[in-house]
Parts: structure tokens; sequence; C-alpha cells
């Protein structure tokens, strides 16, 4: 009889910390990137086009993710591995990060073009690993476990995300050398160390295919794009709105530290959320989360019940996270046998959503909150009527009789 722990058994946790460890690095390449993006233009004489160039960025994400989400899924046929395609890129990222940090220290028209270039190059490189490195979590947890697992790569990417602004001013005085320096060493570290946990261990179903995968299901390639898209809006609205709300509560409190505990607040609470969806499922979990952000949210940037502006906005960060740490498993849910695609489709609708609101930019209002979250509450709802009608399909065998 085995007596080990069933959650031994349905998630690898050495591998899940491993991962959790290169998306932490992960995120603080991109925050030390984008505190340096301007002081680097400014140097080469092209002050005030950041802007121009991280829409750049995110347009090719919008591209890449799916297409290099994809290529990993050939690759793990092929080799049997997606961790090849996660070092390419760490490397690629290492050495554009140093190409940035020197074009950004010189002058003269070559210069710019060398750091344009390099910027828009670093960009691919981290597209190039993002999703395939994320799409290794599908391995390292059963179905049914995959909201709990991903969770932990939320609550260490959402601390670092918390935590690094604190600290931006004596980043920025260390100097780009330093700094790239620095997110070099903790993505070189961080992918060694996720090599010596076992990269390509597998729990479960996990979406691994045996053989060639099924032809693309372009309904949830569109639902998981489109889900990615209306996210990332409420993303930005979650932030721009919450700690807005709290602050009026609690005026005395620096606007940076509410910043800096709903931040944390939110990383620690996806570690409920996901604990919750393995026990009830992940899309109810995310469905119910919508809901009260379509109903929430807006209540609270209205300022219309200031008398419980305090609670709600806890429940709207648990909602937050609900919704937030159920994305990735609901990718890997919808597209089993083609896990880095589902997952660059959602990470691709992150960087369309970015390239448009850096272009048109972002209003901040009750009804935006309303229509975002309203938009991924019916993905959810046609996802769930989709699973309904499949189940009671399966339990009445003679409703697919000739």
């Amino acid at each position: 009889m085995n007596d080990e722990p069933r959650s031994s058994r349905s998630i690898l946790w050495r591998q899940v910390l491993g991962l959790a460890g290169l998306q932490g690095a992960i995120s603080l390449a991109w925050v030390l990137y984008r505190f340096y993006l301007p002081q680097l233009l400014a140097g080469v004489g092209l002050a005030g086009t950041d802007r121009l160039v991280t829409m750049a960025e995110d347009a090719l994400a919008a591209v890449l993710e799916p297409a290099l989400g994809g290529l990993s899924d050939r690759a793990r046929l092929r080799v049997g591995s997606r961790y090849p395609l996660v070092v390419a890129g760490v490397l690629l990222t290492v050495v554009l990060f140093g190409v940035i940090g020197a074009a950004g220290m010189s002058q003269g028209s070559l210069a710019q073009g060398i750091l344009v270039s390099g910027l828009l190059l670093w960009a691919v490189a981290m597209a190039m690993f993002r999703s395939p490195a994320i799409a290794l979590i599908g391995q390292y947890a059963i179905s049914t476990r995959l909201p709990q697992a991903f969770s932990v790569l939320v609550l260490v990417s959402g601390l670092v995300g918390a935590l690094t602004p604190a600290a931006r001013d004596r980043i920025l005085s260390a100097g780009p050398g330093y700094a790239f320096g620095l997110g070099s060493l903790v993505l070189m570290g961080a992918a060694v160390v996720l090599k010596l946990a076992g990269p390509d261990r597998v729990l479960g179903a996990g979406a691994i295919a045996a053989d060639l995968p099924s032809p693309i299901n372009w309904r949830s390639f569109i639902q998981l794009f489109g889900l990615g898209m209306c996210v990332c809006w409420g993303l930005r609205l979650f932030f721009a709105a919450v700690p807005v709300a709290v602050q009026a509560q609690l005026p005395q409190v620096p606007s940076a530290t509410i910043s800096l505990v709903v931040g944390v607040g939110v990383a620690l609470m996806a570690v409920i959320m996901g604990a919750a969806a393995g026990r009830w499922g992940n899309q109810p979990v995310m469905l119910g989360s919508a809901i009260a952000l379509v109903l929430g949210l807006p209540l609270l940037m209205s300022g219309v019940i200031e008398a419980i502006a305090g609670p709600l906005a806890l429940v709207e960060m648990l909602a937050w996270a609900g919704l937030f740490n159920g994305g990735i498993p609901l990718a890997i849910e919808l597209m089993p046998d083609r896990v880095g695609l589902g997952i660059g489709c959602f990470f691709g609708g992150f960087g369309a959503t970015s390239a448009i609101l850096g272009q048109t930019g972002l209003a901040i209002s009750p009804w935006a909150a309303a229509i975002a979250f309203g938009l991924v509450t019916i993905v959810l709802l046609d996802l769930r009527l989709k699973a309904h009608q499949q189940a009671t399909k399966a339990a009445d065998p003679s409703s697919s009789a000739p």
C-alpha cells in the first residue's frame, strides 16, 4: 500500500518550485528592462520614444507568443523536451542585455540603430521562451491540481512585480550595467536550477501528446486569445482602480505603500484561489471571480458605497486572483495536446491589448470595467455551457445514436 501523501502524487513540487524561480526571473528581467528603457533611449538621442518601442514589442508578442508556443509543442514531440528552447531563449536574452547596455552608453545614429534593434530582439527572445517555459507546468501536476501548482508561479512573479518598484531609485542609481548583469545572472541561475530539478518529468496526462496532435481547435484559439485581451484590459483597470479606492479609505498612508500592499495581497491570494480551484474546479472559480469583478469593481470605482469600500476592495482582490490564476490552467484544459500554443494564445492576447492601449490610452471608468469583465464572463459562460452539453451527452449515450 502506498502511503505517500496525495499532494505529492498530484503535483511535482520540486519541478514546480524550479519553474516558479524561472518565472520570477522572467518578471525581474522585464521590470529591470522597463525601468531603464526611457533612460537608454534618451541616452542615444531618442527621448520620448519608449512608448513607441513598447507598442512595437507588444505587437510582436501578439504574433510571436502563439507561434513560439506552437514551436515548443513540436519540439516536445520531436526531441522530447521543451527545455532546449527555454535555454536558447535565456542565452539570447542574456546576450542582448549586454548589447543593449553597450549601445545605450554610445552615441550617434549607429548606436541608435543597434539599440532599437537590440530592444526589439530582446522582446523576441523573451517571447521565445516564456510560453514554452510556462507550458512545462502542464507536466508537473494532474489536471485538477494545475491551478494550485500554477498559483506558486503567480505568487513568485507577483511578489517580484510588487516589491521591485520599491527599489527603483536604488536600481536606477546603480546603472544599466549592474541591473542587466543582475538580471542575466538571475535568469541563468534560474534556468540551471530548473535543469537540476528535472524539467522533463511528467505527471498525469499533463497535455503531453505521444503522437501527432489533433488539428488546431480554432474556436479555442480565438477564445483564449480574446480572453487574454480582456484579462489584460481588466488587469490595468484593476490596478488603476483598487489602490485608489483603498487610498481613499486610508488617506494617511502613502500611495506607494498602498500599491505594494495590494500587489502583495493579490499574489498571496492567488495561492488561496488556486487551492479553491483544485477543490471546486477551475472554470467555476474563474466564472465566480469574473462575475464578482463585473459587479463589484464598477461599484468600487464609482464610490457610491463608501461605507463598504474596504471590504469590497478585499473581495475584488480575491476575485482578481482567482480569475488571473486560472488563465493558464484553462489554456491547458482547452488545448491539451497543444499546450504551448494555448498558452501562447493567452499571452498573445495580452500583447495585443497592451499594443492597443499603448496607442489609445486607457479610460478608467466603471463602464470600462463592466465591459472588460463582462466579456470575460461571456467567454467563461460559453465554456461552461459547452462542458455541460458534453457531460450530458456522455451520460446519455443514446443521444448520439444514429
